[in-house]
Order: C-alpha cells, then sequence, then structure tokens
C-alpha cells in the first residue's frame, strides 16, 4: 500500500515539476534566433509557435534572416491572395496580475504594388475557438514599402487572464490595393506585466575617454537629455555633449573613480517613450586606452583613462598602430595623452588598429591587459572643388558650426605661399578664399584640420587631392586589344556617367555591345572583328571629365597593328626638381625629364607618371632615340620650350620635397622605370632646399642604385632637356657595401647594404664566428637586405663576424671579402654606462645646439626609446625627447651627438666626427644661460641630470657663445661641478663626436697628484686648469685642500671638513677667492687629512701657474 502511494505521489510530482517548467518556458520572450522546423499547425516549428504554412524559403511563413531589430531573425510572412498567414502562440497568464501582449512589428516593400497586409489578433482557452478579434493599427500600420519595427501592447482580455494555458493567433491578411502585399516581420514577442516597461532604453557599452570624460553609448536614437537629469556618484557634471543620436559625452569636475555610477532620468527616445531611470558603472579600475584623435593622416594623439606613469608611457614599443611602433612618440603636459608621430601614412577608409601595453598610471599600477581601440578612418567630407583659381568649396557630410570652424587653419602641402579665409557658408559647405590663385592642373593636397561637428562630434584631420580643372579631357590612345575590343586611353579620369552610353561610340554606323570604364580608360567591345592593320576612325559624341569639363564630337583615327611592348629602363627618369625656388635661372616650377634609352622612337601616349599619392597620363607624343623630353604642369609648358622638347601634363602629381617616390609606367599600370628621393639625395639640406634638380649620374643602367642620383652641378641648378652635368657613361663597377645589422629575434639577423642585391641567393654562402649554423639565407623586406636564420641562439654582447662568399649587387658587382661584416645581440644597460658627456647650450648665431653621449663600458647598448628631456618648473622631468624609435646600436667606447642641424655643425666645428651625428627636427629646450638637460633609459630607471649655468664655465673666458661644457671623468659624479669644464681652444672650443679635449683618468697613487704641474689660465690651446686628484686607502676620511702663495697667504680653499670617498679630484683655474686671476710663479697645495682614529697626516706639493707673452 506504503509503495503505491510512493509511486503515486512520484507521478504526481513529476507533473507538476513539467507544468511549472512549461510556464517558465513558455512565459520567455520569442526572438525567433533558433532554427525553424519546417512542419505545419498543429505541429510546432518553434516550442509552443506553429503556423498554418512554414516553408524553408521566404514565403508563406518563415524564418527570415537579418531581419530582427538589431539584424537578428526574425518571422517572416508572405501574404497572397490565396494565403493568409495563421501564427499560434501558446502561452501561460495565471502568473501575472495584469498580463499584456506585447510585440515589435514592421513591413516591408514587395514588388510595384501598392497592396498593405492586415495584422489582426484572437485569443482562445483551448486552442480552436478563438474570439476578442481585434485589428493591430489600420489599413496604412503595415503599408507595401520598408518600415521601421513599431512596439505594438495589448492588454489580454479579462477572460483569459489568470489562466494556465492561452493561444494567441496572429493573423497576417492579404490587404486591399493593387499588385503583390507587403512582407509582414515580427520581433521579440512576450507576455508581460501591464506596467512593466517593454524595451528600455538601454546602455551598450560604457567607456572612460580621460580622467574627467566618458561616453555612453545606448541601444537605440535618443533625445539630448539636460543636464539636471544626469547624476553621477561623488561627481559633479560639468558639461554634456551629444555628438550622435546614440551616445552621450559627459565631463566631470573630478577625477572619474572606479565603479562611478552614472543615472539618466526619465530618458526619451526619438519616439517619445519614456525611460524611468537608465544607469550603468563605469570601470575605471585600471588605466586603459580612452580615445584616439587623427590630428594628420601620419599623427594621432590618444587619451588615457587616467594619469599615466611618464616612463611607462614614453616608450614606443608601448604602442602599436596597425601592428607598426610609431616613430616618436611626445607625451603632452597634462600627462594623460600623448602624441604619436607614424612611420606610415593612414589612408581614408582604413581601418585603424592601436594596441597599447604596459603602461602604468600614476601610483605605478600597470592594466595587465593590452588595451585595443578599433576604428574606421573617416573624414566625413564629401568632396573638394574649385569654383575658381581663388575658391575652394568643401562640402561636409556633418553639420559644422562657424564658431569651430572660422578658426581653422588649412594649408596646401608643399605650398605654403597659400594663406586661407575660411567661412562657413552653409553648415554643411566650407569656402576658402586665397590671394594667391591656384594653378590649372595641379594635383594639390589640402590639409584639413580636425574639427566638430555642429553637436560636438570629433572629426579627423585629413589630407585631400583636389585639381583646379577647366580643361576637358582629351582622346590620347586608341589601341586593340584582342580581336573584338579596343582600349581608350584619356588624359584624365573621367565620368562613368557619360562613359557607359554606347550611344557616345561609333565607328562607321556601329555601336559598341559593352562599354567598361576604368578611371581614365575604356574598354569597348564591338561585334564585328577588327582587321590587322587597317585603319579606323573612332567617333565619340560626349565625354566629361570629374570636374564637369566636357569634350564633344571627338575623333581618332587608328591602326590596329600591334605596338611594341616597352622593357624596363627603355624609358629612364633621367632628372627631377621637387623644390623649385623663386630667384633662379630656371623657371619656379617642378619638372620631370624622361629619356629614352634605345635606338628606337617611343610613342608616350598613354604611359603614366606617377608619385606616392598621384598618377597622370601623357599625352599623344614621340619621343626620339636618345632623346630627352621635358614632363611638367600643362599651364607652365610655355616656360620650358627654350630649354627643349616639353610635354605639359594635366593632373600634375605635385612632387614631396621632403622625400617621394617617381614612377613611369606603362598604359597597363607595369613601371618602366622608378626613383626614389629624399632630403639625403642631395647631399645637405642647403642643396633640397635650394632649387636645385637631382639628376642621373648613368641613364643606361639596367639596376637601381641609389647612388646613381646626384644634385645638379650646373650654374642653373639644373639641365632640363639636355645631358646632366653629372652624366658619367661608365658602367656600375662599385661593390655593394655593409651598411648594419638587426637582429630580428634570437635566431634571425637582417643584414642591410647599400646596394640592391642579386636576387638569387642559391650560390651565396655565410660563415659566422663565433660558429652559428646557418639554416637559410633569402632576400629580405628591401631589396638591398639579407636575411639570415640561424640553429643556435644569439648570445648577447658577441660580435659575431660574417664572412659573406658570392654576394653581387644587381649589377653584378662582386661584395669585397675584406669589408668587415657583423651583427651583435646588445646587452642590458646599467647605470652609468651610458653618461652624457658634451653639451653646447650657448651656440653662435645661426648654429646649432648639441647632447653628446658616451658608453663608457666595454658592452653593445641599445638606445631605442632612450630619450633626452629637461627639467620643468617643479624640478619634475618634462618635454621628453625620444632618440631612436628603432634599434640604435652604441659600440662600446664610443660617442653620439644629438643635434638640430648636422651640416651647420661640421661646418662650425670641422674636427667633428659627423658619422657620430645624429639630426632631429627639434630637442628639448636648454636655455643659453642655466638648464638642465636629462638623459633617460625607456623605463626611466637610469636617469642622468646635467643641471648646467654659464657660470660653469673658466672664468676667464671671455665669449661663451660656441663654446662647450666637457665632462672630465664619465666615472665620477655627474652633479660635481668640477667634473665639468671649458672645451679646449685648440679643439674650436668643443669636440662633438670624439674623445672630449678636457678628460682625466684618475690616479692611480695613494695621496694626490698634480696634472699638469704647470699651467696657464688663459693660454689659448692649452689646458686652463689644473687638477689635483686624491686616492686614499679607505672611503671616510676627512680632507682639507688650499692653495697658498710661496709666503704663506691664502689664495683659494678648495674643499674644507670634506668627507672623501677612496678617489676623486679637485680643479684649480688660477684665480684667487675673488676669482681674480693670480700671478705667475709657484704655488703651494696644501692638504690635510684625518680619519676617525685622529690620525692626521698633512701633504704639500707645488704647482707653477705661467703665462702669456
Amino acid at each position: 500500500m506504503m509503495n503505491c502511494f510512493l509511486r503515486g505521489w512520484r507521478k504526481n510530482l513529476l507533473t507538476l515539476i513539467c507544468i511549472f517548467n512549461l510556464k517558465i518556458a513558455i512565459a520567455q520572450v520569442q526572438d525567433f534566433e533558433k532554427d525553424f522546423a519546417i512542419v505545419n499547425h498543429p505541429e510546432e516549428f518553434l516550442p509552443h509557435w506553429s503556423a498554418n504554412e512554414v516553408r524553408a524559403s521566404t514565403s508563406r511563413v518563415f524564418q527570415a534572416n537579418s531581419e530582427g531589430r538589431f539584424g537578428s531573425k526574425a518571422l517572416g510572412v508572405q501574404a497572397i491572395s490565396s494565403f493568409n498567414g495563421l501564427i499560434y502562440f501558446k502561452t501561460s497568464t495565471d502568473s501575472f496580475k495584469s498580463p499584456k501582449l506585447a510585440f515589435f512589428a514592421k513591413s516591408k516593400s514587395n514588388g510595384s504594388g501598392n497592396r498593405p497586409v492586415l495584422l489582426f489578433l484572437s485569443y482562445s482557452l483551448d486552442g480552436v475557438n478563438f474570439r476578442e478579434q481585434i485589428q493591430v493599427g489600420d489599413d496604412n500600420t503595415f503599408p507595401n514599402r520598408n518600415s521601421d519595427f513599431q512596439l505594438f501592447e495589448f492588454l489580454i482580455p479579462p477572460d483569459f487572464q489568470n489562466q494556465d494555458m492561452v493561444w494567441v493567433k496572429f493573423e497576417i491578411r492579404f490587404g486591399p490595393g493593387n499588385g503583390s502585399a507587403a512582407r509582414f516581420f515580427m520581433d521579440d514577442v512576450g507576455i508581460f506585466e501591464q506596467d512593466q516597461e517593454i524595451d528600455p532604453i538601454q546602455v551598450k557599452r560604457t567607456k572612460v575617454l580621460t580622467p574627467y570624460s566618458f561616453r555612453m553609448d545606448f541601444n537605440r536614437n535618443i533625445q539630448r537629455p539636460k543636464i539636471e537629469q544626469v547624476e553621477v556618484t561623488d561627481n559633479l557634471l560639468m558639461d554634456l555633449k551629444f555628438p550622435s543620436d546614440t551616445s552621450l559625452i559627459f565631463y566631470t569636475d573630478e577625477i572619474i573613480k572606479d565603479l562611478t555610477t552614472v543615472r539618466l532620468s526619465n530618458l526619451i527616445d526619438s519616439r517619445e517613450r519614456v525611460t524611468a531611470e537608465v544607469s550603468a558603472q563605469l570601470n575605471n579600475e585600471k588605466i586603459s586606452l580612452g580615445k584616439a584623435e587623427i590630428i594628420r593622416p601620419n599623427s594621432i594623439k590618444l587619451y588615457f583613462s587616467q594619469y599615466f606613469s611618464p616612463n611607462t608611457a614614453s616608450q614606443t614599443t608601448n604602442y602599436k598602430v596597425n601592428g607598426k611602433s610609431p616613430s616618436n612618440l611626445e607625451l603632452l603636459e597634462e600627462n594623460y595623452s600623448a602624441l604619436l608621430e607614424l612611420n606610415t601614412t593612414l589612408n581614408l577608409d582604413q581601418t585603424v588598429l592601436i594596441e597599447v601595453e604596459n603602461i602604468a598610471n600614476d601610483q605605478t599600477v600597470f592594466n595587465p591587459e593590452k588595451s585595443i581601440l578599433k576604428f574606421q578612418y573617416e573624414d566625413y567630407i564629401e568632396g573638394i572643388f574649385a569654383s575658381d583659381e581663388k575658391t575652394l568649396h568643401i562640402q561636409s557630410a556633418l553639420p559644422l558650426s562657424s564658431d569651430e570652424v572660422e578658426m581653422l587653419h588649412f594649408e596646401i602641402e608643399e605650398f605654403p605661399q597659400f594663406n586661407f579665409k575660411v567661412d562657413l557658408e552653409q553648415e554643411f559647405q566650407i569656402k576658402l578664399q586665397t590671394e594667391q590663385p591656384l594653378e590649372e592642373g595641379i594635383n594639390y593636397t589640402l590639409y584639413i584640420p580636425p574639427r566638430k561637428s555642429n553637436r560636438g562630434l570629433y572629426i579627423p584631420g585629413s589630407s585631400r587631392v583636389f585639381v583646379y580643372d577647366i580643361t576637358p579631357p582629351e582622346l590620347i590612345e586608341v589601341i586593340l586589344l584582342e580581336k573584338t575590343k579596343l582600349l581608350l586611353t584619356f588624359s584624365e579620369k573621367i565620368d562613368p556617367v557619360y562613359a557607359s552610353i554606347l550611344n557616345n561610340y561609333k565607328i562607321g554606323d556601329l555601336n559598341p555591345n559593352e562599354a567598361l570604364v576604368t578611371n581614365h580608360q575604356v574598354i569597348l567591345s564591338w561585334d564585328f572583328i577588327f582587321n590587322a592593320g587597317k585603319e579606323y576612325t573612332l567617333e565619340i559624341g560626349t565625354i566629361s571629365d570629374l570636374n564637369g569639363n566636357t569634350s564633344e564630337n571627338l575623333k581618332k583615327t587608328f591602326f590596329t597593328s600591334e605596338i611594341p611592348t616597352l622593357a624596363f629602363k627603355d624609358l629612364v627618369i633621367n632628372e627631377l626638381m621637387p623644390a623649385p625656388r623663386p630667384g633662379n635661372t630656371l623657371p619656379n616650377v617642378e619638372y620631370v625629364e624622361i629619356f629614352n634609352t634605345t635606338d628606337s622612337p617611343i610613342y608616350l601616349g598613354g604611359l603614366q607618371l606617377a608619385n606616392s599619392r598621384r598618377v597622370s597620363i601623357l599625352p599623344s607624343a614621340v619621343l626620339d632615340p636618345k632623346a630627352y623630353i621635358i614632363l611638367c604642369p600643362r599651364n607652365q609648358s610655355s616656360q620650358f620650350e627654350q630649354f627643349g622638347k616639353v610635354l605639359g601634363l594635366t593632373n600634375w602629381p605635385t612632387l614631396l620635397n621632403s622625400a617621394d617616390q617617381v614612377k613611369l609606367l606603362d598604359n597597363k599600370g607595369v613601371p618602366l622605370d622608378s626613383l626614389n628621393y629624399s632630403v639625403a639625395s642631395y647631399g645637405s639640406s642647403a642643396y633640397a632646399s635650394g632649387g636645385y634638380s637631382l639628376e642621373i649620374i648613368n641613364p643606361f643602367l639596367k639596376c637601381y642604385l641609389p647612388t646613381n642620383l646626384k644634385v645638379s652641378r650646373d650654374a642653373a641648378r639644373g639641365t632640363p632637356g639636355k645631358v646632366n652635368s653629372v652624366f658619367e657613361e661608365t658602367p656600375d663597377l662599385s661593390p655593394p657595401k655593409f651598411l648594419n645589422a638587426k637582429v630580428i629575434d634570437d635566431n634571425t639577423i637582417q643584414l642591410n647594404f647599400n646596394k640592391v642585391l642579386n636576387q638569387d641567393t642559391r650560390n651565396l654562402k655565410l660563415q659566422i664566428n663565433p660558429h652559428i649554423s646557418i639554416l637559410e639565407i633569402e632576400i629580405g623586406d628591401t631589396p638591398s637586405a639579407l636575411l639570415v636564420r640561424v640553429d643556435d641562439l644569439i648570445k648577447p654582447n658577441v660580435k659575431y663576424l660574417i664572412r659573406i662568399d658570392n654576394l653581387r649587387d644587381c649589377s653584378g658587382n662582386l661584395f669585397e671579402e675584406k669589408e668587415e661584416v657583423y651583427f651583435v645581440l646588445p646587452d642590458e644597460s646599467k647605470p652609468g654606462e651610458i653618461v652624457i658627456n658634451e653639451v653646447l647650450f650657448n651656440p653662435r648665431t645661426g648654429a646649432p645646439k648639441f647632447v653628446e653621449i658616451y658608453n663608457c663600458s666595454a658592452k653593445f647598448l641599445n638606445l631605442k626609446d632612450w630619450k633626452l628631456a629637461n627639467l620643468n618648473t617643479s624640478d619634475e622631468i618634462a618635454n621628453r625627447r625620444i632618440l631612436f624609435s628603432d634599434d640604435m646600436i652604441i659600440e662600446p667606447f664610443s660617442f653620439l651627438v644629438f643635434t638640430t642641424d648636422a651640416a651647420k655643425l661640421k661646418q662650425e666645428y670641422p674636427k667633428g666626427k659627423e658619422n657620430r651625428f645624429v639630426e632631429y627636427s627639434s630637442l628639448p629646450s636648454y636655455p643659453i644661460s642655466a638648464g638642465n638637460v636629462v638623459f633617460l633609459n625607456p623605463d626611466e630607471d637610469i636617469v642622468e641630470i646635467f643641471s648646467y649655468s654659464e657660470r660653469m664655465h673658466h672664468p676667464l673666458l671671455k665669449e661663451k657663445r660656441g663654446v662647450s661644457l666637457e665632462r672630465l671623468s664619465a666615472l665620477s659624479p655627474i652633479d660635481d661641478p668640477n667634473n665639468w669644464q671649458t672645451a679646449s681652444a685648440s679643439e674650436g672650443y668643443a669636440s662633438p663626436g670624439y674623445k672630449n679635449s678636457q678628460n682625466f683618468d684618475g690616479n692611480t697613487n695613494m695621496g694626490i697628484e698634480i696634472s699638469p704641474k704647470v699651467f696657464i689660465p688663459e693660454a689659448a690651446g692649452e689646458q686652463p686648469f689644473t687638477t689635483i686628484s686624491y686616492k686614499m686607502e679607505q672611503a671616510g676620511k676627512i680632507a682639507t685642500l688650499r692653495i697658498y702663495s710661496p709666503g704663506g697667504v691664502l689664495i683659494k680653499e678648495l674643499c674644507q671638513n670634506a668627507v672623501w670617498g677612496e678617489s676623486g679630484f679637485y680643479l684649480w683655474d688660477g684665480t684667487d677667492s675673488n676669482n681674480r686671476k693670480v700671478r705667475p710663479g709657484y704655488y703651494i697645495v696644501w692638504l690635510e687629512v684625518f680619519d676617525l682614529q685622529g690620525k692626521v697626516t698633512q701633504i704639500r706639493k707645488t704647482v707653477v701657474v705661467g703665462t702669456k707673452f
């Protein structure tokens, strides 16, 4: 009996559990994300859901991908004249006090008709008999056009409340009208309490942008709240921006703490629906990357969520932009932002990935995770056009405010003479006006500075190319591609709308059957076969360029003979003028000279001249054998006619002054010649800015050699249209030379050479000493580099010598075995191994300052991310300047000099070792009277601070300009004034890049030593002081050191009761205690030393002060 009872109890309990679980299941919101079963009612396509006809295709009742509220899935219905959709939803209402049905629905266009769908609701207690039918909305609620989801809410009729089981029927009917009916979609269906807020505004994400600002993103469009609607715990809200319909940016009075709560009350969405409260917590426990602002295409400003520790934030290796470390990094004064200079230029519409790691906050707390920002580079510019030669119009995709725009500084890169007056014509259009007229046909690059929309959205800075173009396109060339296809080449990019009209083209009475338009070219397909060698005439009705300039009634007669293919270097870029200068003999116009190296004439029409930014099409012309032609902007061609044959180009690719790549391409884009140049190609910045051209030495070399390019020697500073002033037909016989090596990882070395190498490495042999087995040798990322992979781990601070056999350059010249090739894995640096060694802070007029460092260790050390800096008014390290963003190995006992003009420094100090000079655009500020030079390693746990003053110079030095201070001993403290002395006159008052003229190697004997024993304080070219060095058996002795006259008169006290270490030194410059020069003669150096045991020792020695006669 008991067993029967238990069995019955278990059965009833199981039934109750099943019913309870059913209520939970059917009360959930249905989002239609799970796959539908293809079944018909009463079978269920989803649990508790059925329909009269479910299909896998997009007809009847179906699962609609990407049609849900957030691009997710939805339920779809296609009603037709013979089919109305019936959807059945089984649910429960007994757990609700006052239940309501809520769902989202929309319609989409289907065909060309105007027929809507109609939606009706009804309810049932048994799933068979439905009543209480109502129409949702009216006949216009779900029209045959694309609409947005709407929320629909209906109270459940009283008869269907507090029920274990209720069926809801959705009937989607074929509505009145013409043609096909709209498609219907439904999403997120559920039962809720009457007062429950359906689909409240939600915070999708929060982001702390800076220590004083954060952003909130919402799940849909909202209306701008008032600042009074926002509450931030333990903080005061100062401002609020509404940059987009789904985001807000908040600015606070105090630093944002971790887990700060933000509450917004009565937030209204775009459909006037109110959410009573929206709240979120801000996560600012660890420092992280807050936001990035692109200043220029090669410059990004980063903001952090907390104040950072400068020693961690100032290392370029901690930053990656699209996988590459920046070339330079500047920490800004606010101490939570940094400016990055990039190695490569960002392109518009490019995805930018910024990764930051190993950054600590100002409390030295690190974020263990990598901080990442990923975004699309957009400048929201729809177009730039020149309405006349002095007016530019910029069309913005976002509305702007005049207060913001009219303060902006626009500039044309490489053309500083343009100054713009800025006006906001309309909120979407900026007008720029200049007094300097634009030249027609030039590709100008306009720098558009960062700005904000009228709602406060940051818009990145960018560069955009524009052309002042009033010349219609020309048909340059027609060639036969295939038996039925012609390739048309125009002088510039053409409007694809006109160019795609088939009736625009005809040969005789025939039109093409297809036109494929790509930039400046059109491929026409015809229904007939072209006969070889026959003459045809192509007529074109109307063709337009992208600036609206139109050509009409064009005719071109052509032959269908095969055009010979040009080989590499048949045409050579023989000379170019990237930076002309007014006042020179030659025109103040850029030009490129082309030379035909062959013995046959070459047709130039359709060839392309390109630089790193733009391409220009060459018009019809023939270049005779061994002849020159000058390419220049079309509207300036008359200025070059006196120099020879000229070809003016529309849309001239403006050459960059500092560095660029110039290419000559055939009509298919295949390179015929390529040339790279930089300021270094000129040999000095004076030539680079002096309006000189760059000339090819030997145009007949088939191999690209950087050494084949030199600055013009001609008196006119260029030789357009004639033989180059540097021309030599001598073949390339110079062997490749080793430049440097870089250890890529523990098993890979890159060897860099000065010339392009033979790309065939099969016969190449290398031997490494100390021995390491070589696994593989291949050409590196550049054609002048070798990648060597080895079997063993590379040891630090070992100089590996490499013997190279059978290495040739692209001209076949063999690498000379006698040249030393080596690589080294640098060691870890320790304090005192690299020191500040010499400083010139008060240069002569026009000369640069410099800071010299010295590696006084026997180790190879890497200077990557080491910095120069100074101290601010609070004696904090500031104005850090990263010296090298890539590996830079300083050899043992060697020097490096940092300056802003290496060429000028060499002129000022001819004995200086210019191969040790490193030039920068700027250095930290080092005032001429007094200041601080700070030298730091990447982690800033090695710090050298040299606090200098003009008073540290020799007191008898009258002219201090152009005179450096030199460190006497690298081993003695940097802050010891006796360790610094005026540079010797015999070395020109400075010794940049080599051993200091004033130096001290230390005392090797016990007691004191005087060196030199005779000195002349005011003698030019001599040491104007004497060094009194000491060496004790042990540290801690108390010493007094004085200078006396032979008669016993105290001249100068160098120290009194000083605690001495084991060794050290003092300087006497031949002056008395009032800094007056003493008389020539003998003087007594008197030393008294006593130890802790009371033992007193006195030492007397003499020194002679001489004089000039």
